[in-house]
């Protein structure tokens, strides 16, 4: 197009890298929008998960090391965050201090994404989740 453009004097070789910049210019925000708007949920479950572990932990030294390396985390992902949740419950269950509440935190949160996820399953998800009383 850029050829047959020059070949016919519709526009110059200037005018053309200048809509070429300012295309990729474009491309690259709204790539940059997308993402942000992606990763934003991500990153405020990352937040509440980090503040539900901490006003859970006991002191617990392994604890410690996976809230540092959630914070570490710049690009958060469901995966990692379930993860660490599920860590720590072990955790809490070797050591015999069982922290109900982050328990109950981690399997909301599980069923929360399960419903996301499997959308088309949602009437089955809730009627399990309601009868095995975790959301």
């Amino acid at each position: 197009m850029k050829d047959w453009l020059l070949a016919n004097a519709l526009s110059s070789e200037d005018e053309l890298k200048q809509i070429e910049e300012v295309a990729k210019q474009q491309v690259k925000d709204s790539r940059h929008s997308a993402w942000e708007k992606y990763i934003a949920p991500e990153k405020q479950m990352l937040d509440e998960a980090v503040q539900q572990i901490q006003s859970s932990s006991t002191g617990i030294e392994q604890i410690q090391n996976i809230i540092s390396a959630l914070r570490a985390l710049t690009e958060p992902l469901r995966r990692d965050i379930l993860k660490a949740l599920a860590t720590c419950v072990h955790l809490h269950e070797i050591n015999g201090t069982i922290q109900p509440q982050l328990i109950h935190y981690y399997q909301n949160l599980r069923a929360q994404i399960f419903l996301k996820k499997n959308t088309h399953c949602a009437d089955i998800a809730l009627i399990i989740c309601f009868l095995l009383k975790i959301y």
